[in-house]
């Protein structure tokens, strides 16, 4: 079981990727923002935002999502957590990721870095659909080197909580 509450958790904070940039948990309609999609617009380029303002609305989402999933587990032992619950939390937990980069996407990604963080955040988007489908592929999908690679990029680029760089 504890393997399991270690997974789960690791799984949260690779998850904060998705969004694009977080920050703090102020209500500026971050989070409102990641709850209204489930399905992934296509990637915006040239967005109004530059890269500093992107970052800091993109770390906001990814933080409020964050939250979001790490409320889930606050203060359950891991006896409590069973393997339905466990199965449950990925799910809940992938399905929030994937809304999390929806809402980042519609922020318009930075001009020049448009095509490098399309392809960042799909990879996200396939490890999490993939966890989705099957949560208890959640470890191997999150291992693959595109997805570390991916993290490495999104971290390397400025994010403080989207990428895995936040915990």
């Amino acid at each position: 079981m504890s393997t399991r509450r270690l997974a789960a958790l690791t799984l949260s904070a690779l998850l904060c990727l998705s969004a694009s940039a977080c920050g703090s948990s102020d209500s500026d309609g971050g989070s409102a923002a990641a709850d209204k999609s489930t399905t992934t617009a296509a990637p915006a380029a040239g967005g109004d935002l530059d890269k500093a303002g992107f970052l800091k609305a993109a770390d906001k989402i990814c933080k409020d999502s964050t939250d979001k999933i790490n409320k889930e587990t606050e203060g359950q032992s891991s006896e409590e957590f069973t393997d339905a619950a466990f199965e449950d939390f990925l799910k809940m937990a992938a399905t929030e990721s994937i809304k999390q980069i929806a809402a980042v996407r519609a922020l318009g990604f930075p001009a020049d870095d448009a095509k490098a963080l399309d392809e960042a955040f799909s990879t996200f988007e396939t490890a999490f659909k993939g966890v989705q489908e099957d949560p208890s592929k959640a470890l191997q999908l999150t291992a693959d080197p595109a997805f570390n690679k991916a993290s490495t990029f999104l971290t390397d680029y400025g994010f403080k909580e989207c990428g895995g760089s936040g915990a």
